[in-house]
């Protein structure tokens, strides 16, 4: 056998943190991939702190969840608006949260790489600025995670059951035609790649962010390959979703960027580069 390759499926499954030999509620991390969020950050946090506060109350003692603000080439007063908003949420009432800010280089796959190895959280959600899959979504992928053994949930739009508003004609029929040219020959079966919210457990958040290698859109196609090259279970759930208006991604520019990633996804697969063996640091 092949000393660098490693096989996680002999890996035994590491439970959810206990106390008082009972499943606690779980840890969570928050992250948001923020470039030029000026206009939205605070929305954004304001929401994400009040609904933890309403649905996961917890002891005033125990620090349960953690929200974590990734910059990417911010040129705009991303931080200045996250760091505001973070003091005024320290002021409430929210003693079981832990508020950061993180810079990454440009790219949101380099944010989201980055906040996956920071993240402390048992359980880590990885989502967009503008809440286009809201909270409310979050325990039924919780429950996944703890019930189903699973260490990727991802959301779907295309699954049934799921609920989308307001389409983009052009953006629908762009993402299909990458979608089966590019993402179904690296991770066929998973038909939205894309939706921006998925939750991990910290083992998975760490070992597919050490191994991915994309700065761009794509990671989230990188990501899921790894996935299943390292044989980690994939679990896809219809989500509610809302259109913005506001996305980042520009169709024509983003659209060539993600299909040369997803060659150079190929190629790192090929070369056996996502199966090889890493230490907690991301060496070899």
């Amino acid at each position: 056998m092949d000393p660098y390759i490693i096989h996680i499926h002999q890996r035994q499954r590491q439970p959810l943190r206990r106390k008082d030999n009972k499943y606690m509620d779980p840890y969570i991390s928050v992250i948001f991939p923020a470039y030029n969020e000026a206009a939205r950050i605070e929305k954004a946090l304001i929401t994400t702190a009040e609904y933890f506060m309403c649905h996961f109350p917890v002891n005033i003692s125990d620090e349960k969840i953690e929200i974590i603000v990734v910059l990417n080439g911010c040129t705009d007063n991303t931080r200045q608006v996250a760091t505001k908003t973070f003091l005024e949420i320290a002021r409430r009432p929210y003693n079981n949260l832990t508020l950061k800010i993180e810079t990454s280089k440009p790219g949101k796959g380099a944010a989201v790489r980055r906040g996956m190895l920071m993240a402390r959280g048992d359980i880590v959600l990885v989502t967009d600025v503008d809440l286009s899959t809201p909270l409310d979504e979050l325990p039924r992928f919780i429950k996944r995670v703890e019930f189903v053994d699973c260490e990727v949930v991802i959301g779907s739009r295309a699954m049934p059951g799921a609920s989308v508003s307001g389409k983009n004609k052009l953006r629908v029929l762009a993402s299909s035609v990458f979608n089966w040219l590019f993402v179904q020959p690296l991770i066929l079966g998973i038909p939205d790649s894309q939706c921006g919210f998925k939750v991990y457990t910290n083992w998975a958040a760490r070992e597919l962010a050490k191994r991915a290698t994309l700065d761009g859109y794509a990671l989230d196609v990188e990501l899921l390959h790894i996935a299943r090259a390292l044989d980690i279970y994939i679990d896809q759930q219809p989500v509610k979703w809302v259109h913005d208006d506001n996305s980042k991604v520009h169709i024509l520019r983003d659209s060539a960027r993600m299909a040369k990633d997803a060659l150079k996804i190929m190629y790192n697969a090929i070369t056996g580069r996502y199966t090889w063996r890493y230490t907690d640091n991301g060496q070899r």
